[in-house]
């Protein structure tokens, strides 16, 4: 072992670290490291700049180089005992035993010295001398080097297959960017052609009411005119005698008897015209996200179900709220997730015409004592619902209501989802803070809000307890969708009935 040790020892120390092989021309540097001396001059390059030391990267300077010239009798002793063939590697000597390598262990695969067969390892191993072993390797060479070139070729051939796999598929990228540069400025183009049809619709409904506005406001000037003359005529036969009072009055009278108003019409402050944007819902529903009710924001007059996707008002109050005290009358429930950055997109399906309020709202909103449902007070939000505004989404049977909030923009719009149409955006805000999703109802509803599985999922309706069929579910994360029993009479004063 010492032996073996010594020889690795010598061996490693007069083996240059660049070019792995024994010194030649050692020299040392300033910090302490040799190297053969080309090694040193193709490292530094040219001129006498500082360098870094090729192995412990200080810098040294060029007149920093000394000649080890004990080093270089060392590496010149170690060659003469056979040639080196890098640090670790092996010469004709054994490395453990300094004898030279005359014998082939055919187990180990390597060159052994007597000593070596001689050992236990190699006792029962196939050992044999090394010209008769290179003999049987250099007949077995040549197929080797025939399966290695077929190999060679083969992996060339997958190798060209795989460039013109690469530039086909490069081509076929490229193809599909054109394509979709093409399909979007096509999809532009048709958006362009839908803007200018439903701005020209807009123009055109807008100058038909004008039209009809201007003829009843003439017809009603014209009225007018007619009312002011029997008017200053009745005035003037006030101040004659009596017999000019009574001249003619039968006249004057019947024409005040056939004399009738006509009513104006009424005329609808919502236009026809709607704006319809093609692949509306379907953008938007990249953004859609799950809210679930939240069981601790629930007005103890609304009964959550086990799996907090059902909600119903059991207790509707039926009687006439005053004035004061009209906003406390709203039962509400929160979503349970916090919205506090980014695009959120939900949908809110609004059944049998209740009475009903969607929206966000902060998250310590005062929802029991709050005077308004406003913006002021934390709230935003929009539906048929007094006192936030109307807006009626109801033309067909299940409509449903697509919420949509740009947090960063400040913006919460609202879409008609069964006609792909904008509804209403509120008026710009500066959120700060987290938002939850609230749904309002008035307490003398019977408002039911249903959690509605994503299209595709809807599970199949069981019976109750009570008999009753449940809200619909969902196996999947589920949409907030709301809905509410026929609106009933509120019985309102006419200055808060909406």
């Amino acid at each position: 072992m010492a032996v073996r040790s010594l020889a690795r020892d010598l061996q490693d120390e007069a083996t240059c670290p660049i070019c792995l092989d024994l010194f030649s021309e050692p020299v040392s540097l300033g910090c302490g490291h040799n190297f053969c001396r080309a090694c040193v001059d193709r490292s530094r390059g040219v001129g006498d700049a500082p360098f870094l030391c090729p192995e412990c990267r200080k810098p040294c300077a060029t007149r920093s180089l000394r000649p080890n010239r004990p080093l270089g009798r060392v590496a010149t002793a170690l060659r003469r005992l056979g040639p080196a063939q890098g640090r670790g590697g092996s010469c004709d000597l054994c490395a453990e035993h300094l004898e030279p390598l005359k014998l082939f262990c055919k187990n180990d695969q390597s060159p052994v010295c007597v000593v070596c067969d001689r050992a236990r390892e190699h006792r029962t191993h196939h050992v044999v001398p090394v010209e008769e072993a290179a003999q049987t390797y250099r007949g077995t060479f040549p197929k080797i080097l025939e399966d290695l070139r077929e190999k060679m070729k083969k992996a060339q051939k997958l190798q060209a297959e795989k460039v013109k796999t690469s530039e086909a598929w490069q081509v076929k990228v490229q193809e599909r960017k054109q394509r979709t540069v093409a399909e979007f400025e096509k999809f532009r183009q048709l958006l362009a052609e839908e803007e200018l049809r439903v701005l020209r619709e807009l123009e055109e409904e807008e100058a038909a009411v004008v039209e009809v506005l201007r003829q009843e406001e003439s017809t009603l000037a014209a009225q007018g005119r007619s009312v002011e003359e029997l008017i200053s005529e009745l005035e003037g036969r006030t101040e004659r005698p009596a017999l000019g009072l009574l001249q003619g009055i039968g006249e004057i009278l019947s024409r005040i008897k056939r004399l009738e108003l006509q009513t104006p019409k009424v005329i609808s402050m919502e236009p026809k015209t709607v704006c319809k944007v093609p692949g509306l819902v379907e953008t938007l529903r990249r953004f859609q996200v799950v809210v679930t009710l939240d069981p601790k924001s629930a007005h103890p007059c609304l009964t959550l179900s086990e799996d907090q996707r059902s909600v119903l008002q059991t207790r509707p109050w039926n009687g006439q709220p005053g004035a004061e005290g009209l906003f406390g009358v709203f039962p509400s429930v929160l979503g349970s997730e916090q919205l506090s950055a980014g695009r959120h997109y939900w949908e809110v399906e609004v059944r049998d015409r209740g009475r009903w309020l969607i929206g966000v709202c902060k998250e310590d909103a005062d929802r029991k004592n709050s005077p308004t449902w406003t913006s002021g007070y934390g709230f935003w939000s929009k539906g048929d619902l007094f006192p936030a505004g109307v807006f009626s989404p109801q033309k067909t049977p299940h409509p449903r209501v697509g919420v949509f909030l740009d947090y960063e923009a400040g913006e919460l719009s609202f879409y008609n989802v069964n006609e792909e149409s904008h509804i209403y955006t509120l008026p710009r805000a500066c959120f700060s803070g987290p938002l939850r999703p609230i749904f309002i109802t008035p307490s003398w509803c019977q408002t039911r809000l249903t959690v509605c599985p994503r299209q595709g999922n809807e599970a199949k309706d069981t019976p109750s307890a009570n008999g009753e069929k449940p809200l619909r579910g969902s196996l999947r994360p589920p949409l907030f969708v709301f809905g509410g029993a026929p609106a009933l009479d509120l019985g309102l004063p006419s200055q808060l009935n909406p």
